[in-house]
């Protein structure tokens, strides 16, 4: 799967510049008891924009007008996004933490000695098997909370803490809110969803240069630039050539209304001179007009 890497790369191109009017959003972070948490860690969700609460649980954010998600975390407690939206002055948001009760879970619940197997498809289908996916690691695979239902075949996994993925490829690291993945081995869909905050890695001036290069060459020809490039109306400019698809109605497939007519006709005339089960064979009228049904409705192309 490659969408996971193409989207950390396209993260990693977009740079976020405050605008010259910015407004602050600020708030505390806080426990169910209304105590003050002191060193959280306060983040923008796709951005490298964060920061941490002081020893009165107080942060602020500096942001330009936008609609944004906050993530909070820090260690014995859940971490919790929300939604925000600044626009023409400071915003206020306070958030409540709840305590983690993983390592509780960890002690009671009998490990699964598949775990290691679930979490190569998990690494597989989330990050993918591209040459940049084979230098990624999973920092903290423990916070992944797994479960495989060998009866429909579909494995799901989700966190109540930061998943940390390094990329030594591209010179990052993530911090993904991973709110739920699925992945069902019938239909071979992937599906994911959550809340990413990365960080560039440390290196000498020539490494960054070639990382720099390297996120270019991932991000160029991905879904993320053609999504952008559309949005931005530029998209035949940037290389992408877009094809309408237009479907018309099947020449070969008679109205809905005839077909079924004449369907009930034949199998009346069938019940009434045969007095027997209705059989079909591929010479007669009704299993002609049965094949006509099953054409489909139109034409792509």
């Amino acid at each position: 799967m490659k969408s996971f890497i193409l989207l950390l790369s396209f993260l990693a191109i977009g740079n976020f510049c405050l605008a010259q009017q910015s407004y602050v959003l600020s708030g505390i972070i806080k426990d169910k008891r209304g105590e003050a948490l002191p060193g959280a860690g306060v983040y923008v969700s796709g951005y490298k924009i964060a920061t941490t609460t002081d020893n009165n649980g107080q942060y602020t954010l500096p942001l330009k007008p936008g609609n944004y998600d906050i993530l909070v975390q820090l260690i014995g407690y859940k971490a919790l996004n929300k939604n925000v939206v600044i626009a023409d002055k400071a915003v206020k948001l306070d958030l409540t933490l709840e305590e983690s009760v993983t390592q509780l879970a960890e002690v009671t619940i009998k490990p699964d000695p598949n775990r290691e197997h679930y979490i190569g498809m998990f690494k597989d289908y989330f990050i993918g098997t591209t040459p940049n996916a084979e230098q990624c690691k999973l920092i903290n695979p423990k916070v992944l909370i797994i479960d495989y239902d060998k009866e429909e075949h579909k494995l799901t996994v989700k966190t109540t803490e930061f998943l940390i993925v390094e990329n030594k490829a591209l010179g990052y690291r993530i911090k993904y809110l991973l709110n739920n993945f699925e992945y069902d081995s019938k239909t071979r869909i992937i599906y994911y969803e959550g809340f990413p905050y990365y960080e560039d890695l440390k290196g000498s001036a020539r490494r960054k240069k070639i990382w720099d290069q390297k996120r270019i060459t991932a991000y160029l020809g991905s879904p993320q630039h053609f999504f952008r490039s559309i949005y931005n109306g530029k998209a035949t400019e940037e290389g992408f050539i877009i094809n309408k698809l237009i479907t018309q109605p099947n020449p070969d497939k008679p109205s809905d209304s005839t077909i079924n007519v004449n369907i009930k006709r034949l199998t009346k005339v069938q019940e009434g001179l045969l007095r027997k089960p209705i059989t079909i064979n591929h010479e007669d009228s009704l299993s002609y007009w049965i094949r006509k049904k099953n054409l489909p409705g139109g034409i792509s192309f």
